[in-house]
């Protein structure tokens, strides 16, 4: 009987350990936004702002002119704060716009959720004076690897039209320097396209996740305003908690203790 107790309360034991070992820390995690904002007024923009909400933060941040190449990727500003900023405003460099209907992408190191209100998050004149912008309205919140919850927080209907998940893409999402590529291996995510697309109204959220697998990447193609837009979220491989490490390392000490005192029974 006392052996079958202590054979069950080390089972127990080993549960715990695998089952804390397995979660990882999302909450303050880094990933890489990558989303485009359109130029919806009558003349050139040449400054952005960007805006977090609640209390996320930026960590680096860099603004393309559309299309994106090698060489024009971070052509308009590429900048960083250390210990993060929750707003920031960058002059275009040299006498570069963006046109009326033209897009700006920004890729950005980021923890949280990017507003979606334009007077947050906007294109301005050189002076400083906001540029009627749309953005997608779609914004983004790590919940676990990978999984995401997608909130429509713009003023209009997004109808989602594709998601492409792919993991172990070779490129480190938190390298701003670079532009990210997905280049793994495509997988099936949680949530079935419809014909006709998943309708999200202003306010309504959708939880997509996809098979883990080192630096993983969720491309969402969406329309919104009558505009397409594609937005891109990457993030590292996860890092087991310093918590769950800790843990680990007791819960062995303690089977090893068990076992030992098992063996000079014997």
């Amino acid at each position: 009987m006392a052996v079958a107790l202590r054979t069950i309360l080390v089972l127990m034991a080993l549960s715990v350990c695998l089952f804390d070992f397995s979660r990882d820390s999302y909450a303050g995690t880094l990933w890489q936004l990558e989303v485009t904002a359109l130029n919806d007024g009558v003349g050139n923009a040449a400054r952005f702002a960007g805006q977090m909400q609640d209390n996320s933060l930026f960590f680096s941040w860099t603004g393309s002119t559309v299309p994106v190449t090698a060489a024009t990727y971070g052509n308009l500003f590429m900048d960083s704060a250390g210990l993060g900023t929750h707003l920031f405003a960058n002059d275009f460099a040299g006498a570069l716009v963006v046109a009326p209907r033209a897009r700006m992408r920004l890729n950005a190191i980021v923890d949280g959720k990017l507003s979606q209100n334009t007077t947050e998050t906007t294109l301005e004149t050189a002076t400083g004076t906001r540029v009627l912008t749309k953005l997608g309205g779609l914004s983004y919140k790590m919940k676990g690897d990978p999984d995401w919850e997608i909130t429509n927080d713009g003023n209009s209907e997004a109808v989602i039209t594709s998601f492409v998940a792919q993991i172990n893409d070779s490129q480190n999402p938190l390298n701003i320097s670079v532009a990210f590529m997905p280049d793994g291996t495509s997988v099936p995510v949680s949530v079935l396209i419809p014909p006709g697309g998943v309708h999200l109204l202003p306010g309504e959220s959708i939880d997509v996740s996809f098979a883990n697998g080192g630096n993983t990447s969720l491309l969402t193609t969406y329309t919104a305003g009558g505009d397409i837009f594609t937005d891109l979220v990457a993030a590292p491989a996860p890092v087991p908690e310093p918590t769950s490490v800790l843990l680990v390392g007791s819960c062995l000490t303690v089977l090893t203790g068990v076992a030992w005192r098992q063996l000079r029974r014997k």
